[in-house]
């Protein structure tokens, strides 16, 4: 009878250990979906960037070749408590295929 106890309570514990198996299984599938979204959202803001700098920043020139190597763009510190008090509004103009950003304080509208 103990013999049979110890056999049930070995099955439960493999059969856990299977279940666990296969929830770490679809939780690493997960992560990397998870990374993979992180990687796409750290290229777009790159892109978005350049774009940025390329349209509005400083032109950089090397010293000894006279260059243009890039360009610089000072800006405030970003602050993520600055999002609470704006709403941010982007679509693509279709007919000049350019970005349109909208950034709209919530006290203007009355939102706040």
């Amino acid at each position: 009878m103990k013999r049979e106890s110890l056999k049930n309570q070995i099955r439960a514990a493999e059969d856990r250990i299977e279940l666990l198996r296969r929830e770490v299984s679809r939780l690493r599938e997960h992560n990397e979906m998870l990374d993979a979204g992180a990687k796409d959202l750290r290229k777009a803001s790159d892109a978005l960037l350049v774009a940025l700098g390329r349209r509005f920043g400083e032109e950089v020139y090397d010293d000894e070749t006279g260059e243009l190597i890039g360009w610089r763009i000072s800006l405030e510190r970003p602050s993520v408590e600055a999002l609470k008090d704006h709403r941010i509004s982007a679509r693509i103009d279709q007919e000049t295929d350019r970005m349109v950003i909208g950034i709209i304080r919530e006290e203007a509208t009355g939102d706040a």
